[in-house]
């Protein structure tokens, strides 16, 4: 059976939805109506969370931004303008309620308590030696946080284009310090600009999930997902591997090939998790998401809406099983927002575990 659907990108293609259901095709709905201030991001919409009532939070460059009604839930330090000293790229909510913000300019991490006012942000931690920091992901327990990094180039070098990091929650700000993962480990992992990331549990055992995109004569060339095993006594990333090779899978399952991605500069950008293990990732060239399953391999691709260029999403809603995504309107200049009902009732796993669906641990995690 063949399906065939058109990304508004000058690119068309021909999507196969497989009898053995390896890979299917969706179509995402226009979630404007939902969440009305994705339109107030400007163009600049990025680093998508969800709180524990499902509500998904964005960020502008400048602030944190309840996308239903509009109020700041985190306010930066400065503008994100082309010589800003800060920009928030990321956003999570922990397991109690608390928003932290990765500031990639300025270097730090900001944190909003639970009830505290959001207009004087905490600094939970600075580093000059990040790269950025771009992303987050925590884990289950909310113990360690890890953050992505990328050094953009026009020729990427394994090992020194990305970074992957992480700190201990659960230490005292004083004892608290910034982790690194080996610079050869990342480049025996082929791991080169590092963007989205995610921590999936899998029987006990935590996984960081990590993007990888390469360039070379500023084309980008190659875009994978790295996985690590994440060691329970230090937190510490391992054993890198290569879990998914998006250009190959695309192109293997006749979705779109290689080439096409080479030349659109395709990078995965935002990526999340379900409690089921399943991956999803924005396709920031294409007006498309992919759900890729950890354990089978199964693919879901969204056609998105409204949204022309998806930068990042997350799991929310009621349920916390709708899956909305920011990124560019066509045209360039605001924001839009798309939501995408794949069904199966696959909670999102940052949903899951502010509402105590999760993994149970004995210990909560540090607050200020």
């Amino acid at each position: 059976m063949r399906v065939t659907t058109t990304f508004l990108i000058s690119i068309l293609f021909t999507a196969t939805a497989y009898a053995s259901g390896k890979v299917t095709i969706v179509q995402a709905e226009d979630a404007s109506a939902l969440l009305p201030a994705g339109k107030k991001l400007g163009p600049k919409a990025e680093g998508c969370s969800v709180n524990a009532a499902g509500i998904i939070h964005a960020t502008d460059g400048s602030n944190i931004i309840n996308l239903r009604d509009g109020t700041v839930a985190l306010k930066g330090p400065g503008s994100a303008d082309v010589n800003a000293t800060s920009w928030l790229a990321s956003s999570r909510f922990l397991k109690n309620g608390d928003l932290i913000a990765g500031d990639a300019v300025g270097h730090k991490v900001f944190l909003v308590q639970k009830g505290q006012d959001p207009n004087s942000p905490q600094v939970l931690f600075q580093s000059d030696k990040f790269l950025q920091p771009n992303d987050m992901a925590v884990t289950g327990c909310g113990r360690y946080l890890y953050f992505s990094g990328m050094n953009y180039t026009s020729d990427s070098i394994a090992g020194e284009s990305g970074e992957l990091g992480w700190i201990d929650l659960w230490k005292a700000p004083v004892n608290r310090k910034l982790n690194k993962v080996s610079k050869q480990v990342l480049a025996d992992g082929k791991v080169y600009r590092s963007n989205g990331i995610e921590v999936i549990d899998k029987g006990g055992q935590e996984f960081v999930y990590l993007t990888s995109a390469q360039n070379v004569n500023d084309s980008v060339v190659s875009t994978q997902i790295i996985k690590f095993t994440i060691d329970k006594t230090t937190g510490e990333p391992k054993s890198p591997t290569v879990a998914l090779d998006i250009g190959k899978y695309l192109e293997e399952h006749e979705i779109l090939a290689q080439a096409d991605l080479i030349k659109a500069g395709m990078d995965p950008d935002g990526m999340r998790a379900d409690l089921a293990g399943n991956l999803y990732m924005t396709l920031n060239a294409f007006k498309a998401v992919l759900r890729w399953n950890t354990e089978t391999g199964e693919g879901v691709l969204a056609e998105l809406k409204t949204v022309f260029f998806p930068t990042n999403l997350e799991l929310g809603g009621q349920n916390g099983d709708e899956v909305y995504v920011v990124g560019k309107c066509e045209g360039n200049k605001v924001s839009c927002v798309d939501v995408i009902k794949f069904g199966g009732q696959n909670v999102g796993r940052a949903f899951a575990y502010q509402n105590g669906l999760g993994k149970k641990v004995k210990r909560g995690e540090w607050r200020a």
